[in-house]
C-alpha cells in the first residue's frame, strides 16, 4: 500500500472495530489477537503478514474489506528449512470460535509473496489452524503448499489443520470474482481436513 505499513512488535489484543488501509506485519515473536466480536476492515489490496515466530489469532472476530474492493488476505511466512515442531519456528495463524475472513483475494496463504507478486518458495511451512472458522466470499480460501516436515527420516504430519469450518460463496461476492476455490494444497505431507462444510 502507498501509506506504508504497521509493524506489530509486541503482543496486542484488539477488541474494537478498526479500519486499516495499510499492510500489517507481525514480527519479533509477537501475537496479534482479534477477539470480542471486533470487525477489522482492511483497505483494498492490503494484507497481514505473519513472520516466523509470530502469530495471528482471529477468535470470534472478523477481518474483511473496508472499501468495497478486495483486500489481499493473510500471508503466513515460514522457513522451509525448519520443522513445524516447535511451532515457534514458523508463522502461525489461528482462526477459531466463529472467526471470520471475508472478501479477500486469498484469505490465507502459507507462503511469502515477493514484491513482484511471485511466490517466495523459501518462506513455506507457515502453520494454518482453522477450527470453527468461517471463510466467506474470498476468491480463494486457504492455500498451503510446498513444505514437508521430517523428524529424522520420517515425514511428520503438517501442523496445519482445517476442521469444523464453513466455506461459502454467495450472492454478496464483490465485483471482480466469482470464487475460485476454497482450499488449495500443493506438495505437502499429511494434513487433517475434517468436519467442514462447503
Amino acid at each position: 500500500s502507498t501509506s506504508g505499513n504497521m509493524e506489530i512488535t509486541s503482543s496486542i489484543l484488539v477488541q474494537n472495530n478498526v479500519f486499516h488501509n495499510f499492510d500489517i506485519i507481525i514480527k519479533n515473536n509477537s501475537t496479534l489477537t482479534f477477539t470480542g466480536g471486533a470487525i477489522m476492515s482492511m483497505g483494498a489490496g492490503n494484507k497481514i503478514i505473519i513472520e516466523p515466530g509470530s502469530k495471528l489469532v482471529i477468535d470470534n472476530a472478523t477481518v474483511t474489506s473496508g472499501c468495497g474492493s478486495y483486500w489481499a488476505g493473510i500471508e503466513v511466512w515460514g522457513d522451509k528449512t525448519k520443522s513445524q515442531y516447535p511451532s515457534t519456528n514458523q508463522g502461525v495463524v489461528q482462526v477459531i470460535n466463529g472467526g471470520t475472513i471475508r472478501n479477500a483475494e486469498t484469505a490465507i496463504k502459507a507462503i511469502g509473496i515477493n514484491a513482484n507478486g511471485s511466490f517466495d518458495w523459501n518462506k513455506t511451512g507457515g502453520i494454518v489452524q482453522l477450527d470453527g472458522a468461517k471463510l466467506i466470499n474470498n476468491n480463494f480460501g486457504v492455500w498451503i503448499g510446498a513444505y514437508h516436515s521430517y523428524f529424522g527420516n520420517t515425514e511428520k504430519a503438517n501442523a496445519s489443520y482445517i476442521k469444523n469450518s464453513h466455506f461459502e460463496f454467495n450472492n454478496n461476492m464483490l465485483v471482480g470474482h466469482t470464487g475460485f476455490t476454497h482450499i488449495g494444497l500443493f506438495s505437502i505431507g499429511r494434513l487433517n481436513i475434517l468436519g467442514n462444510d462447503f
